[in-house]
């Protein structure tokens, strides 16, 4: 805190009066096993958008648009290929557990009152 008063003593007093568990490592929540916050998300549209980052807006939100209906392009011919209307790996745990509940025996549950 003294070395953000040496730069700047309203920083100094606007953080004071947040919270640290806001703003401080010290005090973030201890469960937390990650110093940063990033996840793939960000990562992936990171690497995508490198090339393109000194490119006008325009540019960018034209490429991913194209980025993204590529994708849903590729998903489509991909699922036109499936059998069933549900995923591959979905389809085969409905007929999995359904040969499995065949041999369940049904028990009724009476109310006594």
């Amino acid at each position: 805190m003294e070395e953000i008063c040496i730069i700047n003593h309203a920083a100094k007093k606007w953080l004071t009066d947040i919270d640290p568990q806001h703003w401080s490592r010290y005090a973030f929540d201890p469960v937390i096993r990650c110093n940063h916050v990033t996840n793939n998300m960000t990562k992936a549209s990171d690497s995508m958008l490198s090339t393109h980052r000194a490119a006008s807006y325009l540019d960018l939100l034209e490429f991913v648009r194209r980025m993204v209906m590529r994708k849903f392009n590729e998903r489509n011919e991909e699922c036109s290929s499936w059998s069933s209307v549900s995923t591959p790996r979905v389809h085969a745990k409905i007929l999995k557990h359904s040969r499995k509940s065949r041999t369940l025996t049904m028990i009724v549950a009476v109310n006594r009152e």
